[in-house]
């Protein structure tokens, strides 16, 4: 959408476009009202709002009627629905604006982010084609608590691609800090380029568009510009949460199935069901596809054995519905075809307070089998810490999502 005027009245594209592709389940019709809202407060106002609506139903379009005039606000449909990589792609082919951002509809724009991302951008014009940001605190609707913010420097750095590829996969990186859409700013040129060699920027050979995009973005630059400043805040609630939260609980199944892939332990060591397998099977194929700057990341085995035991104990502390049993023989029966050096460092890992079982674990997973009251509990266990750990969670409370997000954005920068 062409939205703006230069100095001889014809009209330019938007520096942003500001991309909301929405699925408007019952838990997410609200989030996303107020997602379109913290777009439409932003400070720095040259750019587009697309929102994609990917639902069965007239919500999406509801809501963006009540919304007009709003020049700013562009509303698409695909001829029927898609699924999230078919989705991501559809919509962000509509994007107009310099620079693209993928916005889920359950993240919430902090007031200044776009003339934080203006300023910084103004600073590297010709260095940068991809941009990249830590995720934000989180904000549960059911306490009005916000999580504890981690201190940022407010700094900018240009890191090599290269690097932040073989740092991810030796696990010295959280994936929070990697390019993967909502955190991401990439450049209209940039997207060009990869949909010239590979047809899509959202790849149906991976399978979370989320990471691969961003595996195919570190592929074709040579260096991504790091914010250490947020651009969002995110919600937590008992619905409407994203796909990744949704199987880290439910496990891969039902979503594997819907984008068509139905054995993805091919590409991965340990042949289990867990969402960090699925961003190595992404890394795995993206380095497949795409080569380039991916080609030295090799994978580190001790702290991915170690990282995907944890993972399993999250799940069973969440009552996942799954065959631990065959889990956990599948990741022992990996870890002891191992050198012996490395066995042992992976064994000293797992006995850490943080991977370690809790001796009641196996029994209260026993009790919830045999309840009836299997979601309550599954609730209750998830979210205890969230309502009684102090040090996760601050003590202020706010009326929603917005007012946090307007009261917040300067203690991120001065909080040490």
């Amino acid at each position: 959408m062409l939205n703006n005027n230069n100095n001889n009245g014809t009209a330019t594209a938007p520096q942003f476009s500001i991309i909301l592709p929405s699925i408007a389940t019952a838990g997410r019709i609200n989030s996303l009202k107020k997602s379109i809202q913290s777009v439409l407060q932003q400070t720095y106002d040259n750019f587009e709002l697309i929102v994609s609506d990917n639902s069965i139903d007239g919500r999406v379009k509801h809501i963006i009627d009540q919304l007009k005039p709003n020049l700013k606000i562009r509303y698409i449909r695909p001829d029927q629905i898609l699924n999230l990589p078919d989705h991501y792609e559809f919509a962000s082919s509509h994007a107009a604006g310099e620079w693209v951002l993928m916005l889920q509809d359950r993240l919430y724009m902090l007031p200044n982010a776009l003339k934080k991302i203006h300023d910084e951008i103004a600073r590297f014009p010709n260095d940068i084609q991809a941009i990249c940001c830590p995720h934000g605190p989180a904000f549960d609707y059911r306490t009005g608590k916000l999580s504890v913010i981690d201190y940022f420097s407010d700094n900018s750095e240009l890191k090599k691609s290269r690097a932040l590829v073989e740092a991810f996969a030796q696990f010295t990186i959280k994936r929070e800090l990697m390019p993967h859409v909502s955190n991401n700013f990439y450049h209209h040129n940039l997207a060009q380029e990869i949909r010239s060699r590979h047809g899509r920027l959202f790849t149906t050979a991976a399978i979370s568009p989320d990471d691969s995009a961003g595996f195919l973005q570190l592929a074709y630059t040579d260096k991504i510009l790091f914010i250490d400043r947020p651009i969002w805040i995110g919600h937590i609630s008992n619905e409407g949460n994203s796909n990744g939260g949704y199987c880290t609980v439910n496990g891969m199944k039902s979503y594997l199935e819907s984008i068509k892939i139905y054995d993805f332990f091919e590409k991965v060591p340990i042949p289990v069901d867990c969402v960090l397998n699925c961003t190595i099977y992404d890394l795995m194929t993206i380095k497949a596809l795409a080569g380039h700057n991916l080609d030295t990341a090799e994978l580190n085995i001790n702290k991915y054995s170690i990282a995907i035991y944890k993972e399993l104990i999250i799940k069973e502390s969440t009552g996942c519905r799954m065959d631990f049993a065959t889990a956990y023989k599948k990741w022992r029966n990996f870890v002891k075809h191992l050198p012996d050096e490395q066995r042992v460092r992976i064994l000293n890992g797992i006995k850490k307070k943080e991977y370690r079982q809790h001796p009641c674990l196996g029994m209260f997973r026993r009790f919830l089998a045999y309840t009836k009251a299997l979601r309550f509990l599954r609730i209750l266990k998830s979210n205890f810490n969230r309502y009684y750990n102090t040090n996760n969670w601050s003590h202020l409370r706010y009326n929603n999502i917005l007012d946090a997000a307007k009261s917040i954005e300067h203690k991120i920068i001065i909080k040490s």
